[in-house]
């Protein structure tokens, strides 16, 4: 009986193997599973004809993660617009023009982390506080003037006013 009884447990053990490799995910990363647009949109065919090699887009928002590892190499020195306040627009206090810069041309990191719309493109971060008070319109055409000037050829803009026009 000590025979069959090891026989029966090997087989459990052996079942038991089968699905949990049956049930474990292909690849172990959410922030990639995450990236639902990237199916909709049929990135892979589209990243077949371009990637965004040789493009400059302008972020103008609260600035750019430079050293994020899914962005890292994609961006480019920018500008800081806010007055007093000197800078390559690197600094992202509220990391929303890092989350945009991610759409746009996060190459992810291996197998895993964010992957943008262009991932070869390069992001211009134009650092400014566009859709408050502070910079108002006026910080917006700074903004563009400075893309243009430093060669973008595509310009992203975030821009949002709580209360109604900032003028």
């Amino acid at each position: 009986m000590k025979p069959m009884l090891l026989r029966l447990l090997a087989a459990a053990f052996g079942l038991a193997l089968v699905l949990l490799v049956m049930v474990a995910p292909a690849r172990a990363d959410s922030v990639r599973d995450s990236e639902w647009h990237l199916t909709y949109l049929d990135m892979a065919t589209a990243w077949q004809v371009s990637q965004g090699e040789g493009v400059v887009v302008a972020v103008i928002d609260s600035g750019v993660n430079g050293n994020h590892p899914d962005l890292a190499g994609n961006v480019l020195p920018g500008v800081n617009l806010l007055p007093g306040e000197p800078g390559n627009g690197w600094d992202d206090n509220d990391e929303h023009g890092t989350a945009m810069a991610g759409l746009i041309a996060a190459h992810g990191h291996g197998d895993s982390g964010v992957l943008g719309l262009a991932p070869k493109a390069k992001v211009l971060p134009i650092e400014e506080e566009s859709g408050t008070a502070r910079s108002g319109l006026g910080g917006v055409a700074a903004g563009v003037d400075q893309a243009v000037k430093r060669g973008a050829k595509v310009i992203s803009m975030s821009l949002g006013y709580a209360g109604g026009s900032p003028e």
